[in-house]
């Protein structure tokens, strides 16, 4: 799609008085669908359901960093044809989630780098530090929801930021229990997932 089709789209929808459709619905899905998987295998690992070893956890994570950048790549480019990219809401949320899924790597990166220097040194891992992962992550959601809510004018996505705050609340307090993943799991559900598959329903046919 050509810059002058896309500005002249966002201008027809702001003189309608309408709000331009998200485009991150497919992206909500992919990256929220993988997450709930692999805190749902997290619990289960800690919580003794599944008998796998704890430093497995690593790969488990690692897969879904692979898998997820696999999938947004090809997500991405059937997507190109798609009229709004160059609206407010749409640019605010790229920059505020990318913003925060920078710091969430760079974050879970330091800790991994901790875990290991304690092993390395005789000590005893504490793992209960990939735990303050979590409620960072929540912390990450509510602002990028924030940011979105307020640039795109659609109301509902405010909802999903307050749904992040609480969690970053509830997250902290279920730091070191393995109840942490699954409740961790349920969130992702209920403000990446289920939001994706409907802000994907609304999005606007591809431009020919």
């Amino acid at each position: 799609m050509s810059i002058q089709s896309d500005v002249e789209y966002v201008k027809s929808i702001a003189e309608s008085g309408r709000s331009a459709p998200l485009l991150s619905g497919r992206f909500s899905i992919i990256w929220g669908g993988l997450a709930v998987v692999a805190l749902i295998v997290h619990w289960a690992v800690l919580a003794g359901v599944l008998d796998w070893p704890e430093p497995a956890l690593g790969g488990l994570w690692a897969a879904y960093g692979i898998t997820g950048t696999i999938l947004s790549f090809i997500a991405a480019s059937l997507m190109r044809q798609k009229p709004g990219g160059a609206s407010a809401g749409n640019v605010a949320s790229r920059t505020a989630w990318t913003t925060a899924t920078i710091v969430i790597f760079l974050y879970a990166i330091a800790m991994t780098i901790r875990v290991v220097y304690q092993g390395i040194n005789g000590g005893d891992p504490d793992t209960q530090y990939y735990d303050t992962i979590l409620p960072l992550a929540f912390a990450g959601y509510s602002q990028s929801f924030a940011i979105t809510a307020r640039l795109s004018g659609i109301a509902w996505i405010k909802q999903l930021a307050y749904v992040s705050l609480a969690a970053v609340f509830i997250s902290t307090l279920l730091i070191g229990r393995p109840e942490l993943y699954l409740f961790a799991a349920l969130v992702v559900l209920l403000v990446a997932v289920i939001p994706g598959v409907i802000m994907l329903r609304a999005e606007p046919p591809a431009s020919r």
